[in-house]
């Protein structure tokens, strides 16, 4: 037994003396292993510092800057400024509709919303107003305008044959009368009173026709003047002032001896200034109508069955 021990013990010693030899070289090696500043090159990891650089990103007060938007204070501070304003405590939307005088945005908005409705309203109805005043011009004070028969004239024109020849005949006479009344504030209104023309007076290019159209066609010594009685005026503008040329139309009764048939006159005319008004007025009948019955003439031949009459006149006060 004190064999196998002391067989273990020089075991153990010959196991002690190996291994103590290899540590003895081992220290001297340690400066390859100590090469540990390589490892302690661990700075480039310490370099945490560039990315320490979060200086930049710590910057955040930049963003922290959100004092601007919490400037919410200001918003807060406007709706108290505006509560001061109502002299009110009541700043909901009951208060607004309770017709204090609500300084919220909303009811900012309603009111001004309400007050275009209302200007708009006013607006339309101020034009509907004029337009009905327009429409429904009172009538003003009628001028009468005479026809000055020193300026005017009244005639026909009918084609022939004359011995053989066409020929236009042409009968004149400025003796005529009568009376238009004009009511400038509302043109509608004017009236044009009866035209007298005296048919005695008519005169053409010759003498034995003028005796013919006096005692056969005319029969003047019976009828002696050709009458226009108006009863309708149509065309005329709204409105109407001194210079102002205008076109019309007058339906009325034309009496040529007995006979009586209504006629309209394509009437011409225009104001040259408030107190004289000059114009002309044509129309066309035939002969046929008022049976105007020509003398059986060697001479004459071909008388047209229309007639063209015309009136040139000039109208003062």
């Amino acid at each position: 037994m004190k064999t196998k021990l002391i067989a273990a013990l020089f075991v153990a010693s010959a196991v002690l003396a190996a291994c103590a030899s290899p540590q003895a070289a081992a220290p001297t090696v340690v400066p390859a292993a100590t090469q540990a500043p390589a490892a302690t090159e661990a700075p480039k990891a310490t370099e945490a510092p560039a990315a320490t650089e979060a200086p930049k990103a710590t910057e955040a007060p930049a963003a922290t800057e959100a004092p601007k938007a919490t400037e919410a204070p200001a918003a807060t501070e406007a709706m108290t400024s505006t509560a001061a304003m109502t002299g009110t405590a009541a700043m909901t939307g009951t208060a607004a509709m309770t017709g204090t005088a609500a300084m919220t945005d909303t009811a900012a908005m309603t009111d001004t919303a309400a007050m275009t409705d209302t200007a708009a309203m006013t607006d339309t109805a101020a034009m509907t107003s004029t337009g009905a005043a327009n429409a429904a011009a009172p009538a003003g004070q009628a001028a009468a305008y005479k026809i000055d028969s020193t300026k005017s004239q009244a005639k026909f024109t009918l084609n022939e044959k004359l011995m053989g020849n066409p020929n236009t005949v042409v009968g004149v006479t400025p003796k005529i009368e009568g009376t238009v009344n004009i009511d400038w504030a509302a043109p509608a209104n004017t009236t044009i009173g009866t035209i007298q023309i005296d048919a005695s007076d008519l005169k053409t290019d010759d003498d034995k026709r003028n005796g013919a159209l006096r005692r056969f066609i005319l029969q003047t010594d019976q009828f002696q003047f050709i009458k226009f009685e108006p009863t309708a005026i149509d065309g005329l503008p709204k409105s109407v002032k001194p210079g102002d040329a205008l076109t019309f139309k007058v339906t009325g009764n034309l009496t040529i001896r007995n006979i009586t048939k209504p006629v309209t006159f394509d009437v011409s005319a225009k104001a040259d200034s408030d107190s004289q008004v000059t114009g002309s007025a044509k129309a066309k009948v035939t002969r046929a109508a008022f049976e105007l019955k020509i003398p059986n003439l060697p001479m004459i031949a071909d008388v047209t069955d229309d007639v063209a009459l015309e009136l040139n006149f000039v109208a003062a006060k």
